[in-house]
């Protein structure tokens, strides 16, 4: 279920477990079908990452922040990815309430990443109570249709008069449209949307991506990323059993910022390909 994790190399779906770069092809673990989901077997949700508190001499804390970070070495062919590479994820608590999730990555040959958190969530106080009851806004004005195996089919489908349209203002109920959508063979999300202000010739750029509400306690969470994607899953796969509270069905939502799912597989898609010398960053931040 990849509670609270960071997943890498790759977060979500890549078909079928391989992808061509610079004309070799790789072949990595299935562990979602025929597919290799948030990096394989053993991604970076399973790993003992190396963590240090953060200090004012990190140029990245302002005054009153607190924060820590993790670093992580993948060797190369780790999981079946090429490259020796180098990340670090830190979270920051701002002292105006603030949770920034900030990853950077580097490689000695060039590769594919994509790092994400798979943070539950619920606002409302009460872990017995479902998700039914949050609103959702997302600035996505389209989203990536998939097929039977949640692979995105390469299209991008305007979200209007559907399902998958969250963008008004004012919030959609998810309780009214949960039951709606093939979440990969149970109900609910599983799809990733296109987060309408990101732009290729400024992927550093912070852009608005969702605020969730939950309508009966009030409490708001606004979430903005340098990421062009969002995928928002509401834990479609987790515990039928109510003894298993709060870990089960419908009981919370990821609102997890990416790039797109597949993407070493799609040339129309953002790259997620990372070149030694480059160094890849994002940016996600919850208020």
């Amino acid at each position: 279920s990849y509670l609270g994790s960071t997943v890498g190399r790759f977060a979500n779906r890549i078909a079928n477990g391989t992808f061509v770069l610079d004309g070799k092809e790789y072949t990595l673990p299935v562990n979602n079908g025929p597919n290799c989901l948030h990096g394989g077997n053993s991604g970076f949700d399973k790993r003992l990452w190396k963590g240090k508190l953060m200090s004012s001499e990190d140029n990245v804390l302002g005054p009153g922040d607190v924060g820590v970070e993790f670093t992580l070495k993948s060797h190369d062919m780790d999981e079946g990815f090429p490259g020796n590479v180098v990340v670090s994820v830190k979270y920051i608590l701002t002292h105006d309430d603030r949770l920034k999730f900030l990853y950077e990555a580097s490689t000695d040959k060039e590769t594919v990443i994509n790092l994400t958190n798979h943070t539950y969530w619920n606002l409302s106080g009460n872990f017995k109570r479902k998700i039914d009851g949050h609103c959702l806004t997302l600035y996505c004005s389209d989203y990536l249709p998939v097929d039977s195996l949640q692979i995105p089919t390469g299209k991008i489908e305007p979200v209007a008069n559907s399902s998958f349209d969250f963008t008004s203002n004012d919030g959609t109920l998810l309780g009214k449209c949960l039951l709606d959508v093939d979440g990969g063979g149970e109900p609910g999300f599983d799809h990733c949307f296109v987060v309408s202000n990101w732009s290729p010739d400024d992927p550093d750029k912070l852009s608005e991506v969702a605020v969730v509400t939950d309508t009966l306690s009030g409490r708001r969470m606004c979430v903005s990323s340098n990421q062009p994607g969002v995928q928002i899953y509401t834990g479609n796969f987790l515990s039928k059993d109510l003894s298993d509270f709060p870990f089960c069905k419908h009981m919370a939502i990821c609102l997890e910022t990416q790039g797109f799912p597949n993407s070493p597989n799609n040339n129309s898609f953002p790259s997620s390909t990372l070149k030694p010398g480059d160094t890849y960053v994002h940016q996600t931040i919850h208020s």
